[in-house]
């Protein structure tokens, strides 16, 4: 049972995750470039 509820957690998130992603793309963007040129450069 546990299992089903992380599942469908899982879900949920994802569609909140999505609903946020297709409303701030370009605040996205922006902050992951932001992680990646904080990222070391030697991995």
């Amino acid at each position: 049972m546990r299992v089903v509820l992380a599942h469908a957690y899982h879900h949920v998130d994802q569609d909140i995750i999505g609903a946020v992603v297709a409303r701030d793309i370009p605040a996205l963007q922006r902050d992951l470039a932001a992680i990646i040129g904080d990222l070391p450069a030697g991995d």
